[in-house]
Parts: C-alpha cells; structure tokens; sequence
C-alpha cells in the first residue's frame, strides 16, 4: 500500500475561529462515511503516530504519512477534506498518461475519419484521366491500397497533427507547452517556458521566441517539479484580479501594497492570507500583514461577511483617561486585555465593576454579534460591598442587534475555609511500612522500614504486602529506598548511598532483577515530579536535594520520558550566593509536556517552566499583584495541576501558609487560602505545603496537601483539601505530632484503587510510626463559611 505524505495543519476551533492549541484531530480516509476506522499513521521518520493527533500549544497538528491519497480531518465537529501533495502528483501523471492515450486515440481517429471514400477515389481517378480500361483492370487495388496512402499522406500534413493534438488536450484538460510560430486565440493557455500557466491576451501567432507581454499570468502552477519544490510552502500568489469570496480554504500570499490595496484589505501591505471555508454561509480570515506583526481577522454568517477587526493573541494592557475613555460598546478589537490598574478601570464605559483584572472581546459565529466577559483578578474598589479580598468572579454579555444585554455574575470563587462537616478520618493500619507512591495500577507502592525491601499493596494494607527482593543484593550498601513506583514500562527505585550520592533502578518485574540507570547526587522526595501520562508514556522528572552541604554547588534534574527506562539531565539549580540553598523544592509536568520546576531558595530562587523537554527554560516572573519582593518568586513547595489552573504552595518568607493559584497561560496569581491570617502559625517559611500530596485522577480537582507546622512545642500537621480545582480550601484533618523528635513524613499519597490515601509519620502521637490511611471526602458534607 502506497504511503501519502501531509503537510503540519494549523487548527482551529470552528465555532469561535481561535486557534485550538492542546486538541484531538482524528484522522480518517475520504471514503470512511461513518468515520469508524481511524487510519494508521506515521510520522516524517516512518515512526507510528496515535490517532488522534494532538495539536500543539500553538495550534498545529504535526506533519503525518498516511496510506490514503485522501483524508479527513476531523476534530471539534468539524470535517476537513486534505489531499496529499503526493497524491496529487499521481493524479496528474496519471493525467499525463491519460492525455498521451486520448491523443494517439484522437491521432487514428483522424486517420480513419481523413481516409477518402471509394466515390471520392472514383472521382480522382476520373480527375486524373486514368483511362477506364485502366480502371477497370485495377478496381481491387484502388479500393484497398489507395485509402490508407491517402490517409498517411493526409495524417503527415502537420496542420491535421496538431489539429487533432489541441482537441485530445482540449478533451483531457491539459494545457499544451509553448511554441514557436503557433497561431492562438484570446483565453487560450499555454505552459510558458518558465513553467507558469499563461493564457493569450488576443488573437495573434507567437513569434520565434516567448514574449510575456503577450500573456497574462496565472496563480496556477503547472509544473510538478515545483510542487515537489514547494512541498512545504504552497501558498498561492494573489493579483489584482483575484476573487477573495472565490477562495477556497487555505493559505494565500499577497506579494505586494497594490494587490493589498486592490483586494480591499485592511492594511496595504505584503502578508499572508489564511481562509477557512465552512459553507456557502460561514468562513472566516485571518490576515497577517508584512513585519507589523498585527493580526486581523474577518468574519462571514448567513453569507454576509462582517467588518475587518484586529486580534490580540497576548494579554496587551487597556489604559483608558479621562480624556479618552473606552467605550465597551463600541470596543471592536477582537481579544484578550488586561486591565492594569483602577484608573484604568475607572475609565472604561460598561465595566461592570471597578477592578483590574482580564477582559475578553470575542467576535461570535454571526457578524453581528459580540461578546464580553470581565474576570476580576486583583485589587478592588474599595467603595464596593460584597467583594471579599481573594474573591474571584466572571461576568459576561453579548450583543444582539444593535442593543447589549445587562452583564450577569455567572461564576464566583469564594475563598475562606471549608467548615467541615465532617473530616478525614484516619485510622491506623497497625504496620510500619514506608508508602511512597501509587503506581499506574493503583497500588501502594514503598519499602519497608528497614527500606532493604521494596512493597506493594492492591488492598490498601488488609493484608500483608508483597514484599520484593532484598535491594542491597543490587546496589549494595546504603541509606536505603527513597522511592519506589511502578509506571507505563515498568518498576522504577531510588537507593541513597549517602549524603551526595543516590542512584535510579529499573526492572519489568517488581522481583527483578533491577538494572541501575542512573546515577545521581543527593536525592530527596522534594525534587520529585508526580508520574504523569504525556501520549501515553509515564513521563518523571527528578531533582537532586540536600540541605546539608554547603557552600552550593549547582544540582541537576533528570527527565525520563520512556517510563523510567532512560533518564537525562535536563536543568542545573542556579547558584548566585554559595552560602544560600540551591536544592530542587518541587516539580510538574502536565499532560501536555510541559515541565514546570522550583529550586533554590533566598537569592538563588528559580522558578519557571519548559516546553521542549528541557532544552530551553522560560523564567515565571514575580506577581506584583500578590508578592512585593521581586526578585524573588514565590518559590513553591508544591505544584497541583487542576488543569484550567495551577495551585502552589509558596515558601517564601514575609507571606502565610496557604495554597495561591496560578493561571498556566499567564501566570498571574492569586491568593486563594491562608492557613491563618497571625495565631499560632507564625513560622510562614516553614509550613509550606509539602511536594508529595494527593489528587484524585490527572488533571483531577479533589486533592490533598500536608501543611506541617514548625512552631515549638506540641506541633501539628494540617490537612487541607479542595473539592474543586483549587476554587476553595479548608483544614480537613488536624494530626498532632506530640514528642519531640515526632516527624509528619514526607507528605500524602493516594488514592489507591480504593480511594484511600496514605500518611506516614515518626513518633506521631496517636499514631506512632504506623501508615494511616483515610477514605477521600464525601465533598457533599462540607460547606463554605
């Protein structure tokens, strides 16, 4: 079966026009009506491809093999019909042979139509006054030697040749090259010599060399060659005299100021024009002018287009003056704004309510429609009532007509603890093994508290685990397990060896054997990433970790993308001031491969995120809205992904313990929940949420953080929970430690494939060194203060 190559697509969502970065394109052949068997894919190096496709951050689908010539591309209910460059290179070779059939065909059938009659052979004879006697002798020969010597005669005469040529092309559709004293009328098309399609401009006979001023051009390229050429860049060159309502989906270049001008776009300019063409009725443009950099878009529903209006794809500051306010019902700028400060808001007409925060200005399916949607994200009026510190709401509008609808409040965020209706409720497993985290199968996975041996439970420690091999037979002596997971590929270990030196192990069997793949410095569960998917494959990244060594030196993180198989080092800690901690606090890696990472404290604070597996690193700047000492950043302990948001838990010093969240496409924060506001919590660097916590499914929007306090005397683990994706948080289990030399451990696990989650302590008041475990929350008992 033949492969058929496709070009990278940009995507789109086909109801708002924005582009649909992060979405499933699934791929199909032409002729599969009921879309029921996704076609095997492969990508550039003939590697196999899911289907779907996943587009990326910036919209676009990768470039992909199929074995159709022919495809649909189908995503967000909408369906769109690609042919392959190489199929259309067949087709027209094809094409080719088809044409070169029809004229030998057209050739012998002028041969037959030329040949003379036998009355017409009879009256040439009677013309050459041959004599009768003669042809009388003959009548066999004449009849059948002389018509087929006339016909070759007449079949030679170069006039009939071309003749016939021009109707067989003329028949198959295939333009003829250009030649030398060749008689054309107006319109018809010839391949000039350059190989562009060009057509007569009047009736005239082509002298002995070609002449372009006897031609017009064309946006058709006839010759295959260039479209191998242009495999990759086959935008079509617009004139003067293109149609743009002619223009099917696709991208289009305009070459100059003049075509711009003459086409009535909205700024005269070179660029390229993207067009999408639903129907008869609904399309869309996207115009993308010369070097400005400006983006422009045009809108068509219920076959009417609507007016030309830029887009904003950034977050670009709205600052209004009194002199010159902004007018929201008049605001035609399609995107999305931030509302910087209250002078700005209070110069903005329609806003409804005075406040920073992020408009949104969407230009809906019909041309006269509108929408607006306001979300505050900071600082309020203070004459306002009702609007609590931290809470957060969206409103939105649309225009109908002429007239806008009231804004509406659809959406609010009340922060301020959960009251409990009832609480985790712990219980003691009566055994002392060490859990350390849930495997892709669901079970509880650790060591035992000598940490030799690894252990795995699937029934949440009813019955004894089992245990696996003594680790020292692999990696020798040491300070034991530190980790123990078992991911897509396999089953993944840490063994310490001591303070500045651990090392990774692999086996497909949780009995082993285990084969050392990494070595490493000093490791602790801080610099740990929760196992996540990425396409299918386990995806870990891990940090080295001491606080005991100093002066600093840099420490490394280490990205696995095949389940633990194979690691590489992906990022080293900044280290500004050798007297200051350069350590690993947490790390994140979302569904999408994105990789956020949190190191270093004081001076050598980093904090920030990659998007291409660690080659390159994007520093998350200081929040002014929530945090007034820059440099430094918020320095989070943990990172949760809910998806639409990010919540973390800030160790810096100056601000309380709590959970802020954070916008993964801006990252703006807000402070959603402050474990006290003063009390008994006075430590604020210590009681940072810890980097090991729960969360129900990926991407879910229950979980579970441990708050440790460090204040003297008794001291107490706080558990806070959120039922939705970080919108509100409460205490939801109080664990007092008790003793001196009490330890809460390294945060909470879970759920298992029971829904429970783990904690494990030291010297714990009630629970002494036992795992505890507890149901997650019926979240329809607790309410909000």
């Amino acid at each position: 079966m033949a492969d058929y190559t496709f070009d990278s697509e940009l995507v789109a969502d086909p109801f708002t026009f924005q582009r649909a970065g992060n979405s499933a394109i699934t791929i199909y052949d032409v002729a599969d009506a009921n879309e029921t068997t996704p076609l095997a894919l492969k990508d550039l190096n003939g590697l196999p491809l899911p289907n779907p496709l996943t587009s990326s951050a910036e919209a676009f689908v990768p470039a992909f093999v199929a074995p159709s010539a022919q495809v649909k591309m189908v995503g967000g209910g909408l369906r769109v019909v690609r042919s392959s460059f190489q199929g259309v290179r067949d087709e027209a070779v094809a094409a080719k042979v088809a044409s070169q059939a029809a004229a030998d065909a057209a050739q012998a059938a002028v041969e037959l139509a030329q040949a003379p009659t036998d009355a017409q052979v009879d009256a040439g004879v009677a013309r050459a006054n041959i004599p009768s006697q003669v042809s009388a002798v003959v009548p066999g020969q004449v009849a059948t030697a002389v018509p087929p010597l006339v016909a070759q005669a007449i079949a030679a005469d170069p006039s009939v040749i071309a003749g016939a040529a021009s109707a067989a092309q003329n028949t198959a559709g295939i333009i003829p090259a250009w030649k030398a004293n060749e008689a054309v009328t107006a319109g018809q098309r010839r391949i000039a010599p350059n190989g562009d399609v060009v057509s007569a401009k009047v009736n005239f006979t082509t002298g002995t060399v070609y002449s372009a001023t006897n031609w017009n051009g064309s946006t058709q390229d006839g010759r295959i060659g260039t479209l191998e050429a242009n495999r990759y860049d086959r935008q079509s060159v617009l004139t003067t005299a293109s149609v743009l309502d002619s223009l099917d989906s696709g991208l289009y270049r305009i070459s100059s100021s003049s075509v711009a001008g003459a086409l009535g776009m909205p700024t005269s300019n070179a660029g390229s024009l993207w067009v999408h063409v639903v129907d008869s009725s609904t399309a869309a443009r996207e115009w993308r002018p010369g070097p400005s950099g400006d983006v422009w878009e045009q809108r068509k529903s219920g076959g009417v287009w609507g007016p030309w209006g830029t887009v904003q794809w950034g977050k670009p500051s709205l600052t209004p003056t009194a002199a010159a306010p902004l007018n929201l019902d008049t605001f035609r700028t399609e995107g999305v704004f931030e509302v910087p400060s209250l002078a700005s808001a209070q110069n903005i007409i329609g806003l409804p309510i005075v406040s920073t925060g992020t408009l949104e200005n969407l230009f809906t399916k019909t041309s006269v429609t509108w929408a607006q949607r306001f979300t505050v994200t900071g600082n309020r009026d203070s004459s306002l009532t009702g609007v609590k510190a931290g809470m957060y709401f969206r409103s939105y509008r649309t225009i109908s007509g002429d007239g806008w609808n009231p804004w509406q409040l659809v959406q609010t965020k009340a922060v301020g603890p959960l009251v409990s209706g009832i609480g985790l409720s712990f219980t003691d497993t009566g055994v002392a093994y060490v859990p350390r985290s849930i495997g892709t199968d669901g079970y509880v996975y650790g060591s035992t508290t000598t940490q030799v041996y690894p252990i795995r439970s699937g029934d949440s420690f009813n019955t004894p685990p089992e245990q696996g091999p003594d680790f020292r037979t692999y990696a020798g002596s040491g300070s034991g397990l530190q980790y123990v997971t078992r991911t897509t590929a396999g089953f993944v270990a840490v063994w310490g060896i001591d303070s500045t030196h651990s090392s990774v192990w692999f086996s497909t069997d949780f009995q082993g054997p285990y084969k050392k793949v990494l070595d490493m410095g000093p490791w602790l569960h801080t610099g740990l990433s929760k196992p996540v998917l990425v396409a299918g494959t386990t995806w870990l990244l891990w940090g080295e970790y001491t606080n005991a060594i100093l002066p600093s030196w840099p420490l490394k993180r280490y990205l696995s993308t095949d389940g633990g198989q194979s690691w590489t080092m992906v990022k080293q800690t900044t280290v500004i001031d050798s007297n200051v901690n350069s350590h690993s606090h947490t790390a994140l890696i979302r569904p999408n491969g994105r990789i956020y990472v949190s190191e270093g404290d004081g001076i050598n604070n980093w904090f920030g995120y990659s998007d291409d597996r660690g080659k390159s690193w994007i520093k998350i700047d200081t929040d002014p809205d929530v945090q007034t000492d820059a440099p430094y950043t918020a320095q989070p302990t943990a990172l949760i992904d809910f998806g639409n948001s990010i919540g973390l838990c800030p160790d810096r010093g100056g601000y309380g313990p709590g959970v802020w969240s954070m916008d993964p496409n801006t990252h703006r924060m807000q402070i959603m929940f402050n474990l006290s506001a003063g009390g008994p919590y006075n430590d604020a660097s210590k009681q940072y949420g810890r980097a090991v916590y729960a969360q129900v499914g990926p991407q879910g929007q229950e979980a579970y953080v441990q708050m440790p306090d460090s204040g003297s005397g008794n001291k107490t683990t706080y558990i806070v929970g959120t039922p939705d994706g970080g919108n509100r948080w409460g205490v939801v289990a109080t664990i007092p430690w008790g003793a001196s030399g009490a330890d809460p451990g390294i945060g909470i696990i879970g759920p298992d494939r029971n829904s429970n989650i783990y904690m494990r302590g030291t010297n714990l008041q009630t629970y002494g060194s036992n795992v505890m475990k507890a149901k997650i929350l019926d979240w329809d008992k607790i309410t909000t203060a």
